[in-house]
């Protein structure tokens, strides 16, 4: 599988399909050693591997994920 990442949300391609999510969807998104777990509506509804990205995209998705989490509690979400 190929995963793409943009601001806007992320891609995952198989050579039998094609997800695409936006990150508007998600209501929250945990971190743990191994993922990051996207929910919706408090269940867990997707995931990313930590391990498909390199260190820097890490720290890039990391950075990215606490701006997300910081703009949705302003806004009274979660």
């Amino acid at each position: 599988a190929t995963v793409h990442v943009t601001s806007d949300g992320y891609e995952v391609r198989t050579d039998q399909s094609t997800v695409a999510m936006r990150w508007s969807l998600f209501d929250r998104i945990d971190s743990t050693p191994e993922f990051w777990l996207l929910f919706m509506n408090r269940q867990c509804a997707a995931f990313l591997p930590k391990r498909a990205f390199d260190d820097e995209q890490r720290r890039q998705l990391g950075t990215l994920f606490a701006a997300r989490q910081k703009t949705a509690a302003d806004h009274g979400a979660r």
